[in-house]
């Protein structure tokens, strides 16, 4: 069975593109995972910095999403390591991340249905308090304190994500796109430094979608988060990302810039020229 966290040798490279001198908020270092036999991702590396949005893009089959699985602790990986914040993930549990500063949407909402879109976002909160079951019994003061800084936040991202007309009600009611919105804001309400998007863009119309990047940019200027974008919408990458990872066959074959990569010839290659579009 694979073992998580497997030493790796020190990167000796420079910066990636797009990041500033700052230490980088998230390190793949040498990341490597299989299933018995089949090498799902092998050797791939990549840093992104503060306040950064990172693209990662890749054909189908390339490894995307078990990356993002592999960041988010689900999948084990054999070889490298992952820090976040200066610490490794090894072992970390999945559930665990939330507390540390690390989100994650899907790519198809994982919403309560029968909650209200306000008690969703409340939910995200779990993770930032404090008390546990006997303050709660007993009512201690640091409860009224928690009640008013959950509430806080929850205004401010209804606010953000332009969800107050909706706040009261059931999830089920509302549009698709809405209901991204709402997974967003509740994976924001644990005040994450950085968030996995997965696929966010699938199922949006093309107006929608350019709301999307918008909305992505202003969560990194107002909220001052580092975004990694798993995408098939090239076009939303490229558009707003500062960096840009490319996989193909489990392996990293290109790194870069937007503009970098729309010349990279292994980019073109990978999709027989149709990623510009």
């Amino acid at each position: 069975m694979p073992i998580r966290g497997h030493s790796a040798p020190a990167r000796t490279s420079p910066p990636t593109s797009g990041n500033s001198t700052a230490s980088p908020l998230l390190s793949v270092q040498n990341l490597g995972i299989r299933f018995g036999g089949i090498i799902a991702l092998k050797q791939v590396s990549f840093d992104i910095g503060p306040k950064k949005i990172c693209g990662l893009i890749g054909p189908n089959g390339s490894g995307k999403t078990t990356l993002l699985n592999g960041l988010s602790c689900l999948y084990p990986y054999d070889q490298g390591q992952v820090v976040f914040a200066g610490q490794s993930l090894h072992q970390v549990p999945p559930h665990h991340l939330a507390h540390l500063g690390l989100g994650r949407t899907f790519q198809t909402p994982a919403l309560f249905p029968s909650l209200t879109v306000s008690e969703n976002i409340l939910v995200g909160r779990h993770s930032r308090n404090r008390t546990e079951f006997f303050a709660h019994a007993f009512r201690t003061r640091q409860i009224p304190r928690e009640r008013a800084a959950d509430y806080s936040r929850l205004h401010t991202l209804l606010h953000l994500l332009e969800l107050t007309a909706v706040r009261d009600a059931h999830v089920t009611t509302l549009p698709f796109a809405t209901q991204k919105r709402v997974e967003l804001a509740r994976t924001l309400a644990s005040d994450p430094q950085l968030i996995l998007l997965d696929e966010p863009a699938v199922g949006l119309n093309h107006e929608e979608v350019t709301t999307l990047g918008q909305l992505i940019r202003r969560l990194r200027d107002e909220l001052g988060l580092s975004v990694l974008l798993v995408e098939h919408h090239v076009p939303l990458v490229m558009a707003i990302a500062n960096q840009v990872v490319v996989l193909n066959f489990g392996r990293k074959i290109a790194e870069g810039t937007p503009a970098e990569i729309r010349q990279n010839p292994a980019v073109i290659s990978a999709y027989l020229g149709d990623f510009h579009g």
